[in-house]
């Protein structure tokens, strides 16, 4: 039992930084239907920036270890609730509730000021950077989850290359 337990976990985990695989997200958004969801859901998409240059510069041991640490950083960040799941290579996506204490900017800006610690720490000998879209769902504008993550994901590339710009319909300026 225990076996079959721990094969059906590692069937959905991302087996490096033990948040959600790219097929329990699919999984996962593909129950959610648009017309059952409250106004309460946002999404978050981030991108880390220069990935490709921290694997050939310090390895791919010391890239592994960046996508570790952002995972950390990220179920700190989110809830137990919250749906995190790692897409890519270093894309990672949240699902989360927004209530009366957390609204999209205030998780937004709390993974930042976490990210900042984190490069405060000195753990790296680099900071490490992201790019992010953001977005409340709104069952008016999106047939589909798939067209809510979508939207996310143009964001998130604006603000890659916008630099300066918040991928997000909620600038933290």
């Amino acid at each position: 039992m225990v076996f079959i337990f721990d094969q059906s976990k590692r069937v959905v985990t991302d087996y490096l930084t033990g948040v959600a695989n790219r097929r329990q997200f699919e999984n996962h958004i593909a129950n959610l239907k648009p017309k059952q969801i409250d106004k309460n859901l946002a999404g978050m998409l981030i991108d880390l920036n220069d990935f490709k240059s921290i694997n050939d510069t310090y390895g791919h041991v010391y890239g592994d270890e960046v996508l570790i640490e952002l995972a950390k950083v990220l179920k700190t960040t989110f809830t137990a609730n919250d749906f995190i799941a790692r897409t890519g290579g270093d894309e990672f996506v949240i699902l989360f509730k927004v209530k009366k204490t957390r609204s999209v900017a205030t998780a937004t800006r709390n993974l930042i000021e976490n990210v900042n610690v984190f490069n405060a720490s000195g753990r790296f000998p680099f900071d490490v950077k992201f790019s992010y879209g953001v977005l409340l769902f709104d069952a008016a504008k999106y047939s589909s989850i798939a067209d809510f993550i979508a939207q996310i994901d143009q964001l998130m590339y604006r603000q890659k290359r916008q630099t300066g710009q918040q991928g997000s319909e909620f600038p933290l300026r």
